[in-house]
Order: structure tokens, then sequence, then C-alpha cells
């Protein structure tokens, strides 16, 4: 029934087409059935007609590096598994990030291809939109992006962590202890912020990261201990912000005598240096 609907739509463009005139004042409206054509034709999964459709679109004088026209192509390049042109349209779409005055709806579309990238199952674009959406820092609410920032954070950890189900090589630890860093200053920020009100949100993040790095840092330290060590501490910085409870648990104590013995035993810190670093006591 909707390839029906999608082949009567084509019909109908092609027939707008033909009655719109090709007077320099009309170049965007004939983009933009063009677009509209294209996207028809990606439903009907005729993605070489919707490739031409989009190059027209890309032509037009009023539609030059148009995000819309980005966007479907990379649809079109998505859809066949080209990750390579994929990833082109993806980094034209990203810089139109920095230098649009619109930067809302370039990361509106952005936040489109991630949501397609997921549904086609496409991991690895799914990272890569992802890295380039954190990138971007210049929201005029602060709260909001701090918030999404740390929802893609915990998305690309996730994200790193399934790609290699058994073995996590160097390189991607690396990556992830980034992303580790980048959300401990964020929710430092935050919890700086608050100013002592007690916020379940932020709560949540920091008990989830601390959660986090103590399991990347029992991940690793048997190949990487140096980066466990670093994974380790981070552990211990969510902790420290973490409302602190009049009696703390066995568990928790628990943790910081393995931490000790892992650090030292790499030869990271001693144990006295440790304790200074991440409870600032000795």
């Amino acid at each position: 029934m909707l390839q029906h609907l999608f082949q009567d739509a084509v019909d109908w463009f092609l027939v707008a087409l033909k009655l719109v005139t090709g007077d320099q004042g009309d170049d965007r409206n004939i983009a933009i059935l063009l677009r509209k054509l294209a996207l028809s034709y990606v439903q009907l999964k005729l993605y070489p007609e919707a490739l031409d459709a989009c190059n027209k679109a890309a032509n037009c004088k009023e539609d030059l590096n148009s995000i819309s026209t980005l966007y479907i192509k990379f649809l079109i390049y998505l859809e066949q598994g080209i990750t390579n042109q994929a990833e082109e349209c993806l980094a034209e779409m990203a810089k139109q990030l920095n230098d649009a005055g619109d930067k809302e709806k370039v990361l509106s579309f952005l936040l489109g291809a991630m949501d397609r990238s997921f549904k086609c199952g496409n991991q690895i674009m799914l990272r890569r939109i992802l890295q380039t959406v954190l990138l971007y820092n210049e929201f005029e609410d602060v709260e909001f992006w701090r918030r999404t920032m740390l929802v893609i954070i915990r998305c690309l950890i996730r994200l790193s962590i399934a790609a290699d189900v058994e073995e996590i090589g160097v390189e991607r630890y690396k990556e992830l202890l980034k992303y580790v860093e980048t959300a401990i200053k964020s929710l430092e920020l935050w919890k700086t912020s608050a100013k002592g009100t007690i916020i379940p949100e932020l709560e949540a993040e920091i008990s989830w990261m601390g959660k986090t790095c103590w399991n990347l840092g029992l991940r690793s330290c048997k190949d990487y201990p140096a980066l466990s060590a670093r994974f380790f501490c981070h552990a211990a910085n969510a902790m420290k912000l973490e409302e602190v409870k009049e009696v703390e648990s066995i568990e928790s104590l628990t943790n910081r005598k393995i931490w000790f013995v892992n650090i030292y035993s790499n030869h990271e810190l001693t144990t006295r240096q440790y304790l200074h670093r991440s409870f600032g006591r000795t």
C-alpha cells in the first residue's frame, strides 16, 4: 500500500516539476520539489534516481550547499551501505554546523542522520555522528547542552564497548578514556553550579559514570595497567562528587581497597599519592 503512495508521489512531483518554470526566481521551489522527489525515490529504493534528483537540486542557484540536500544524499549512501560517501556528506554537514547561521537546524539534521543510522544498524556511522555532535558546544542553553552531552557520551561508551565485545584494544581504551574525562569535567561543573542542591538526575549521572569507570578499570587492568589506573582514578573522582552518606557501605569500602591495590601494583601511584589525588587526604 505504501509503495503505491510513494509511486503516486513520484508521479505528482514529476508533473509539478514540468509545470514550474526555469526562471531564476523559481530555483528554490524547484530544489524543494527535487528533494521531495528524491525522498520518494529513497522509499521506493530507487537510489540512482534519488541521487540524480539530489544532484539536480544541488545545482539550483538557491540551493547551493543546502543542508537539506546533503542530508538526503547521506540517506541515499547510508541505505546502500556506501560508508565512505556517507561520511563525506557527514563531513560537509559538520562543516555547516560550525559555519551556518541556523546551527539548531543543522544539528536537527545530524540528529535525524543519527536516528537513521541506528535504524539501519550502522554502528560505525552512528559513532561518527555522535562524535561530531559532541564537538559542538555552542548552545545558548548551557544546562541543556550539558545533559545532552552526557547522553551522547553514554551512547559512545556503550557503542565503543559493544563494537568489540570480547576484546578492546589500546586505542579503543584511549578513546573511552577521553569520553570519561569529558564527562567527569562536565559533572564537576554541573555539581558546582548546583550549589549544594541535590539533583536526582545529576546523582544518577555521577553514579553511572563512576560504575562505568570502575568496570573499565577492571576490564583493562590485565593488559593495560596504566590505563586501568586512570579509569580507577576517574571512578574515585566520581565518588567524590556523590552525596556523602553517613555510613559508607561495605561494597564501597571494598572497592576502595581494590583500587589501592591495583594502582600500587601497577606502579602508577603509591597508595599515599592515590589517596591524596583521589580523596584529598592521606
